[in-house]
């Protein structure tokens, strides 16, 4: 981007096809959790010199596309292209709005509507309506809220009233508002410590342990120390797995002796589970484990979320030894996420390199705005780096440098 704008009034043919396939293909690591990329995509487009000819490419590879990610970043870009008045690609998103087997969904339904507003939302609804009917199809209030945005609450409602007898229109409605009654209807109240331990003792089968730790979050403090008090008498894995749970996101509030002899278990279910409630506890003797299990060959998959607590100047030697070696893109992305979590609570200026290293190396968007965020807060951050950050992909980073510039001056 950098150098396309620097370079603006020179524009050369041979990067067209590098932009392209930026375009057409979602590069994102995680694309179902990060930031679209529609306004840097596009602002590459203009600053190309070359954007009628990439428009059009982009056009035959969206209605050609087979991938549901890939054409979901397509279809919000050629939205764009809609947005300043190109006819051919209205065309493309009429052709491209379709029912996704894959994705379980339609796709392509907010960029309809927005093109062809009322029009448009009338076929969405027939064919959304139309697949609940004849395959017992499920849909929930997404493009009905993104519809009410796009058109006006009246506008909806008076589309609805003039369709009351129709049987497509009156299957989507029926399904949206019983979509929404459901999701009203779901709040968690905190349980009776009773009624957990019971369900524990009974080993309920439809109960996810996942349940367990949402509890121990909500959970009164007098019925934390009952299950920390239960938790320490146990001896059965299944009912020890469960406990634990209870603490994966509250610290545990009694002696934790046998919570470190469980994070030494050999049964690696236990091992972790009990790591995982460590991470809650500052302490030297979580810390002296945490150590010992980054100085294995195999350390424990959570042993560097103990240092998020218990963190020292010492150990960069150890992350820095760690994030510099050859990985797998993946590992590169869980050690690093927790590394982020480390330094969000503990300053080190000395850090610098590391965190300029998985800056520059890593493929997350939210890790990367997570490590311009300590650099920012704690003035480690270079300006050549901030230059480019002003163009970055996530407009939050964006106004996080700005706001940082201003605040400078």
């Amino acid at each position: 981007m950098l150098h396309l704008v620097n370079n603006i009034n020179h524009p050369k043919k041979m990067y067209v096809g590098s932009i392209v396939q930026a375009c057409v293909k979602q590069t994102a690591y995680d694309p179902q959790s990060e930031m679209e990329r529609t306004q840097y995509l596009y602002e590459v487009i203009q600053y190309s010199g070359f954007s009628a000819a990439i428009q059009k490419q982009i056009h035959m590879h969206l209605i050609a596309s087979e991938d549901e990610e890939n054409a979901q970043q397509m279809l919000r870009l050629v939205k764009r292209f809609a947005d300043d008045g190109n006819l051919e690609s209205k065309e493309a998103i009429r052709k491209v709005f379709r029912f996704s087997s894959n994705w379980n969904c339609f796709i392509g339904a907010e960029e309809l509507i927005c093109i062809d507003q009322i029009k448009g939302f009338q076929r969405v609804v027939g064919e959304i309506g139309k697949k609940i009917v004849e395959d017992e199809y499920y849909e929930t209030d997404f493009i009905f809220d993104y519809a009410v945005e796009e058109l006006g609450e009246d506008t909806v409602n008076q589309f609805f009233i003039s369709y009351k007898d129709d049987q497509y229109a009156n299957a989507y409605l029926n399904s949206v508002l019983d979509y929404k009654n459901k999701d009203r209807d779901s709040g968690n109240s905190s349980e009776p410590y009773d009624v957990i331990r019971e369900s524990i003792e009974t080993k309920e089968l439809n109960r996810h342990w996942t349940s367990y730790m949402h509890w121990g979050v909500k959970a009164s403090e007098d019925d934390i120390f009952l299950a920390a008090t239960d938790l320490l008498k146990q001896s059965k894995p299944y009912k020890l797995l469960l406990y634990l749970s209870i603490f994966q996101k509250r610290p545990f509030p009694l002696d934790i002796d046998s919570i470190i002899s469980w994070a030494r278990s050999t049964n690696k279910k236990i091992s972790n589970k009990a790591f995982l409630v460590l991470r809650n506890i500052k302490s030297e003797a979580v810390y002296e484990l945490a150590i010992e299990s980054l100085n294995n060959n195999k350390p424990n998959r959570y042993a560097l979320e103990l240092l998020i607590l218990n963190y020292k100047a010492q150990d960069l030697a150890l992350l820095e030894n760690m994030m510099f070696k050859k990985q797998t893109k993946h590992s590169f992305h869980s050690n690093a996420l927790d590394i982020m979590h480390i330094f969000e609570e503990n300053s080190d200026p000395s850090a610098t390199g590391l965190l300029l290293h998985i800056y520059n190396t890593g493929w997350c968007t939210h890790c990367r705005e997570g490590f311009i965020d300590i650099m920012l807060v704690n003035d480690m951050i270079p300006a050549s780096i901030r230059e480019e950050l002003k163009y970055d992909c996530n407009l939050d980073i964006r106004e996080k440098v700005e706001q940082y510039e201003l605040n400078r001056h």
